[in-house]
């Protein structure tokens, strides 16, 4: 009766330290994966991330990115950015003020141009103003 109890005991114990050995192996392994990936995405982003601080615009518009065949090879070509912030009055809710400014680069001839427009809706009735300056 006592070699029964022994061997059911060791028994208990191999499969309990086999349990928590393939455990702990499965964990390792899957740690080891997950810093290779975070490894992987660090080097992917490193020329992203080399610009900034960026101490000059020339050094960020000089930047080379993917470009498609439609592009030749020492073409730059053009940014635009738009940026417009909207607001409606408290007092008066049918009214309402865009301001938006759009800026042209053309990294070509290096030279920038743009307008800030400044557009009035009437909500209620649909009407705009806009004005816009060079």
């Amino acid at each position: 009766m006592n070699t029964k109890k022994l061997v059911i005991s060791i028994i208990i114990i191999c499969s309990i330290l086999g349990t928590w050995g393939v455990k702990s192996y499965f964990e390792h392994e899957y740690q080891k994966s997950a810093q290779e990936n975070r490894k992987k995405v660090e080097e992917a982003f490193e020329p992203v991330f080399k610009l900034y601080p960026t101490r000059n615009l020339e050094d960020f518009l000089n930047m080379e990115g993917p470009k498609s065949d439609a592009f030749k090879k020492g073409d730059k070509g053009q940014w635009i950015i738009i940026s417009e912030l909207s607001t409606t009055s408290e007092t008066q809710s049918e009214l309402s003020q865009s301001e938006m400014m759009t800026t042209r680069i053309n990294l070509e001839n290096r030279s920038i141009s743009g307008e800030f427009t400044v557009i009035d809706r009437n909500l209620e009735t649909n009407e705009n103003k806009s004005k816009t300056y060079l």
